[in-house]
């Protein structure tokens, strides 16, 4: 069974980063990064460089980076929701959200989808924005790709650190 690793989100304490983005490289499997933040601590931990592999048109197709050792790499909360809605088959989902698209087709070609959401709060999720936009937050929209998955008989696992 093949497996795909989704983090996003670092962990609550700056001190869990090390061994989380260790645990993370070290796993056997494809692998995704869904969050600036998240990416940064990555890059920071494991060496590697993020490359500007896509810039989209609108907000709602955010970059995609190019990173050594990762199957995809993009911005979080606005990638997972319209991941969401490209697994949901709502929207037009044919026509933009390449970043979005990439990462459903990621998770679809896998057995297996394991999401590592860290804890740390992001206050970006209560911009008022966002709400009216409805953009939901991680855990939230994660909540819901999971359930999404399972529906077309994938495996799919929440790990919170």
């Amino acid at each position: 069974m093949n497996t795909l690793y989704v983090l996003s989100g670092p962990p609550a304490a700056k001190d869990r980063d090390f061994p989380l983005i260790k645990r993370f490289v070290s796993l056997d499997g494809k692998k995704a990064v869904c969050g600036s933040v998240t990416l940064g601590v990555f890059c920071r931990i494991s060496g590697k460089t993020a490359g500007l592999k896509f810039v989209g048109s609108n907000a709602e197709e955010p970059p995609e980076y190019e990173v050594e050792g990762l199957d995809f790499a993009s911005e979080g909360i606005i990638t997972l929701n319209k991941c969401f809605e490209v697994l949901n088959a709502k929207g037009p989902a044919c026509g933009i959200y390449f970043p979005a698209r990439k990462l459903a087709r990621l998770m679809l070609e896998c057995d297996i989808i394991h999401f590592i959401e860290g804890s740390a709060i992001n206050r970006l999720h209560d911009v008022k924005l966002f709400k009216k936009a409805g953009v939901l937050p991680r855990s939230q929209i994660i909540d819901k790709i999971i359930k999404k998955l399972e529906s077309a008989g994938k495996i799919a696992i929440k790990e919170i650190v």
